[in-house]
């Protein structure tokens, strides 16, 4: 644009006025160009500047409520859709862990008018499918939960055909949710596999725990979760409660404020008959004031 402005400029200087005139006329010319360009380079650093301040501040401000979440506080309903995927996402997580523990009708109905607003603003933009996807699978098990098996089977279907897409597969959020879904198709028995054709899905264990498995062992920001889901997967889709509670052990040491891993190992240490071990999670959860009060 500046180029393009000089060029047009000096031109009509050039058919108009005699040489010395002209050269004169050029210099003057040419510091108000660089002057227009230097105004240009300095408001760019600045909007530049307060954007990354926003995004950067708006980026701690989800971390901070994820941890929350982690810590199994759950969080207050928004009264609208904020301008971060990433807050947005935290405050369904943290109202799907909320239906599942509180079982709680009027909660369900309140949460899900939320969740089908969330999913029609995201599904505008094809680079919110992963996060879409993972939103399905939270709600197929909030649906699990308040047995609407139906709904919950649609949302997994939903979800699986986003992961699946090649255009995910290098997305680590969208391989996640795809190896928890492989292992789940993978775990359905031989004789209803004719009911996921009709979908268009199947699953492979195999592979699915191969996925997570790399996604956990290696360095970022899904990785931690990851291994969540596996240690879930193994006690219950599996049947593999042990090898699922020397996971959740392991998750607990990285990170021993989320208490999400201790109510996970406590259900699969009492689900391998370690009844001392549940207790032993169970009144490290309630005695702690940062976690939401827990009734079994």
């Amino acid at each position: 644009l500046i180029s393009i402005h000089w060029m047009k400029a000096t031109s009509q200087n050039q058919q108009s006025q005699p040489l010395r005139q002209r050269q004169h006329a050029d210099v003057k010319l040419l510091n108000n160009t660089f002057l227009f360009a230097s105004k240009i380079i300095q408001a760019s650093l600045l909007t530049c500047f307060f954007y990354c301040t926003s995004f950067a501040q708006t980026q701690k401000e989800a971390d901070a409520a994820y941890e929350q979440v982690m810590q199994l506080q759950f969080l207050k309903q928004p009264k609208a859709l904020t301008s971060s995927i990433d807050t947005d996402y935290v405050f369904e997580l943290s109202h799907v862990l909320e239906i599942i523990a509180e079982e709680d009708d009027k909660l369900f109905l309140a949460y899900e008018e939320q969740f089908e607003t969330t999913a029609a603003s995201w599904k505008k933009k094809r680079e919110n499918e992963p996060y879409l996807a993972e939103l399905y699978v939270l709600w197929a098990f909030a649906k699990l939960k308040m047995k609407q098996e139906f709904q919950a089977a649609m949302l997994i279907r939903k979800a699986y055909h986003i992961v699946t897409d090649e255009q995910h597969s290098k997305n680590l959020k969208a391989q996640k949710t795809k190896g928890l879904l492989y292992i789940m198709l993978g775990a359905v028995p031989e004789k209803y596999n004719w009911l996921l054709r009709v979908f268009s899905m199947q699953g492979n264990t195999t592979e699915g725990i191969q996925l997570l498995k790399s996604l956990y062992q290696a360095e970022h920001n899904q990785a931690w979760e990851s291994g969540l889901w596996l240690a879930l997967a193994q006690g219950y889709l599996l049947q593999e409660p042990q090898l699922g509670l020397t996971l959740a052990d392991s998750l607990i040491q990285q990170k021993p404020n989320r208490s999400i891993a201790k109510l996970l190992a406590a259900s699969l240490a009492l689900k391998a008959n370690q009844a001392e071990k549940t207790l032993h999670y169970m009144e490290d959860l309630q005695n702690n004031k940062n976690t939401t009060p827990l009734f079994y």
